[in-house]
């Protein structure tokens, strides 16, 4: 992989569906790996980007919702060099 590059911990094959909605891949369905924690999910399910600092702290990846969600949820500000807001 590049540098800066999010790992894609699993293969396509034999994935059939969206590993979040559970929709059927078809052949006009498009798929997309999780930056975040590698599943493999359909467009409606993958729909967000999010910093991922285990990766790189500027950069978007996009990721699932679930992934979305998790990151939104921990996120926290930095105000000051003293003070961390949530």
């Amino acid at each position: 992989t590049k540098e800066g590059c999010a790992l894609l911990k699993k293969s396509r094959k034999g994935i059939d569906s969206c590993e979040c909605c559970l929709l059927q891949f078809g052949m006009f369905t498009a798929t997309h790996h999780c930056r975040g924690c590698g599943n493999i999910v359909c467009v409606s399910c993958s729909r967000e980007k999010v910093r991922l600092p285990n990766i790189d702290d500027r950069t978007l990846f996009k990721v699932c919702d679930e992934c979305a969600r998790s990151s939104k949820e921990t996120r926290h500000y930095k105000i000051s060099d003293k003070i961390m807001y949530k």
